[in-house]
């Protein structure tokens, strides 16, 4: 289980490493904009395009496949940051991201695909030996933004620490009545894929002031996207 001390130390980090970038809070949301709007990148290439964007912007290492597989079962860690392996989850939509009153609503994010690997019938426990492979733990930094209300958020929290605040224990234990309520955060889409409520892991991060707020006004929004998409060129135009 990682100690609420060294996720404070990472997120502390990345709050510095973000806030020291002029304008850190369109960089935030140009992240999205290019990727969405400006490229068409779609979910895979979208979420490819994020990954380096955050290599970048925090300065960490990219994890090599024998390094991943040291961490997690299925290369569920994207890079390296200090003593801490990270798993990034982003997500880009138009809408549906916080209700009308303003609250979080993201849905689901995966966090296990077992769809190369054999999956038992027993989808309980094949989570289970899934959770075995990473030491019951996982750091999560979820990137999310919504085009139409060019308002994005960025925040780290983990597995245990989830569990810990849905389930209301005093601590982090290691227990099975504990574990069992580690899997409970778990929605299998009864194919291949483990998912946990991005909502549950927003509250928790806020509940450890882990989060990083943004917004890109539409005025700068439309600017933005129309100065981007006159710089496109064709290849040819490289080599004029």
């Amino acid at each position: 289980m990682i100690p609420k001390r060294t996720l404070n130390r990472e997120f502390k980090h990345i709050k510095k490493k973000i806030e020291s970038r002029k304008n850190w809070e369109a960089l935030l949301c140009k992240i999205a904009l290019y990727s969405y709007t400006i490229k068409g990148y779609k979910s895979m290439h979208q979420g490819k395009h994020v990954e380096e964007c955050f290599i970048d912007l925090l300065e960490g290492k990219v994890l090599d496949n024998d390094e991943k597989e040291t961490f997690t079962y299925y290369g569920n860690c994207d890079f390296y940051l200090h003593s801490l392996p990270i798993s990034l989850k982003s997500s880009i939509k138009k809408d549906g991201m916080w209700s009308k009153g303003g609250v979080y609503s993201q849905n689901f994010c995966k966090i296990f695909d077992t769809s190369r690997r054999p999956n038992s019938n027993d989808w309980k426990k094949t989570l289970e030996y899934l959770l075995n492979r990473t030491g019951w733990e996982i750091p999560i930094l979820s990137y999310t933004y919504d085009i139409e209300l060019n308002r994005g958020v960025l925040f780290l929290t983990s597995l245990s620490e989830m569990t810990k605040d849905k389930y209301k224990y005093d601590a982090v234990e290691d227990s099975d009545r504990f574990r069992n309520s580690m899997m409970d955060l778990f929605k299998f889409n009864g194919s291949s894929h483990y998912n946990i409520s991005l909502r549950d892991a927003y509250i928790s991060a806020s509940k450890n002031k882990r989060v990083i707020e943004f917004e890109f006004s539409s005025r700068k929004t439309v600017n933005y996207v129309k100065r981007k998409c006159k710089t496109l060129h064709s290849v040819l135009d490289d080599i004029k």
